[in-house]
C-alpha cells in the first residue's frame, strides 16, 4: 500500500535560509510517534541554530490532542498520523505537511517461528477467518490478536489495511470497522499493542515502527519484505504512511521556520537517527 496516494489537499512548504527568531518559542505536540521517534534530536539542533525554544507537552497525546490544541490556540503545531478530514481543513482551517514516514508492522512474540505473512493472511487473521497458527505454518495454537481502532472519523491507514473496503480496480473505497473480528483484543493506541504481544507467546499485533522497541517482540516480514527504513521510505514495504505536522492556517514566523527545518535534509536525518522513523 502506497501511503502517498492518500495525501489530499495538503500544503508542502519549500525551504528558505534559517533566519533567527531568537527569544521566540513555539508549542508543539509531537504525539508518541515523534516523541519515541527522535524529535528531541531535531529540537536540540533547531534551538542551537536559531535560539527558538520548542516547548512540548509533558504528556503528549495523539491526533485528537493536536486538533484540540490548535483549535483552542494552545499549540502552534502538532503531529497527526493521518491527514485532517475535510471538516477540520474547511471549518478549522487546518493545514498539513508531510513530516516523516513510518511503517505499519506485524508484531509477534519473539518465540514464534512464523517470520512472514502475506497481506491477505494478516487481514484474514484480524477479520476472523484464520484463527490458528498452524493455518499459516506455525504451531497448533489459537491466535490471540491485538489492535486498536483509532480516528474513526478519518481515513486512517492502519484500518484501511486491516478492514478497508476494496475494489480490484479502484483500490480502497472506504473502511468497514465491523469487519474487525470480535475476537480481536482492543488496546490503547501507542506501544501498548507490542507490550501485549510481548507477554503472549500466541499473540499478533498491528503497530508502528515509530514506537520505542519492546523486548520479547519481533516485526515479521509482510509479503516477504522486511520493514526497514529504506523499504518504508521507498514504498517497497507494503504498508507505510506519512506522518503530518499540522498548523491552524498557513504557518509563519518561528513555526514556519521549525517546519522547514524538520523537513530539511538535516532535520530528516536527525528524525531517522533513532531508526524508528523513515525519511520522506
Amino acid at each position: 500500500m502506497n501511503a502517498s496516494r492518500y495525501i489530499v489537499a495538503l500544503t508542502f512548504f519549500g525551504f528558505s535560509p534559517l533566519i533567527s527568531f531568537a527569544g521566540d518559542q513555539i508549542t508543539f505536540n509531537p504525539s508518541l510517534l515523534f516523541l519515541d521517534g527522535g524529535v528531541e534530536n531535531v529540537n536540540k539542533a533547531f534551538e542551537s541554530k536559531t535560539g527558538i525554544k520548542v516547548a512540548m507537552p509533558g504528556d503528549p497525546k495523539g491526533c485528537g490532542a493536536t486538533v484540540l490544541g490548535l483549535k483552542t490556540d494552545k499549540l502552534n503545531a502538532g503531529i497527526m498520523c493521518c491527514p485532517p478530514n475535510k471538516e477540520e481543513m474547511g471549518n478549522q482551517g487546518l493545514v498539513a505537511s508531510g513530516a516523516a514516514k513510518d511503517g505499519i508492522v506485524v508484531a509477534v512474540h519473539e518465540s514464534n517461528p512464523v517470520g512472514n505473512l502475506s497481506t491477505e493472511q494478516v487481514r484474514d487473521v484480524f477479520q476472523g477467518r484464520i484463527t490458528n497458527w498452524k493455518q499459516v505454518g506455525g504451531k497448533d495454537a489459537q491466535i490471540a490478536s491485538y489492535a486498536y481502532v483509532m480516528c474513526p472519523q478519518r481515513e486512517e491507514v492502519m484500518r484501511q489495511f486491516l478492514v478497508g473496503v476494496r475494489d480490484y480496480k479502484k483500490g480502497v473505497m472506504g473502511i468497514d470497522n465491523d469487519k474487525l473480528a470480535k475476537s480481536v483484543n482492543r488496546v490503547k493506541p501507542g506501544p501498548e499493542v507490542a507490550k501485549q504481544v510481548s507477554g503472549d507467546s500466541n499473540g499478533i499485533g498491528i503497530t508502528s515502527t515509530a514506537y520505542a522497541p519492546v523486548s520479547g517482540v519481533k516485526f515479521i516480514k509482510l509479503d516477504g519484505i522486511a520493514p526497514t527504513q529504506k523499504t518504508i521510505a521507498d514504498d517497497t514495504y507494503p504498508v507505510s504512511r506519512h506522518l503530518y505536522i499540522v498548523t491552524k492556517g498557513y504557518p509563519s514566523g518561528a513555526t514556519k521556520q521549525y517546519i522547514e527545518f524538520l523537513r530539511s535534509p538535516e532535520g530528516q536525518s536527525l528524525l531517522a537517527k533513532e531508526g524508528r522513523l523513515s525519511q520522506l
